[in-house]
């Protein structure tokens, strides 16, 4: 399935229900929709904490001497200047 074939243009599945069932068969297919991608989402999705975007205590020393270095090389240019 793709967002053309969904409902982004007319005659994608959106479209088509609202068209030959009405509004209320419409609402209940996306509400029926969501539930699938939600119940797929618990089964297969992932989460992620903030522990696990949080940097380590190497690479956040090595982002600091790197920060260092150009910012030093920055210095010199404008001292130049």
């Amino acid at each position: 399935m793709s967002k053309r074939t969904v409902g982004a243009t007319g005659g994608g599945l959106v479209h088509i229900v609202w068209r030959d069932r009405g509004p209320d068969a419409c609402r209940d297919f996306l509400s029926n929709t969501q539930n699938v991608i939600n119940n797929w989402l618990i089964h297969h999705g992932f989460t992620v904490g903030v522990h696990d975007i949080m940097a380590s205590a190497e690479t956040t020393a090595t982002i600091q001497k790197a920060l260092g270095k150009y910012k030093k090389k920055v210095q010199r240019i404008v001292q130049q200047t």
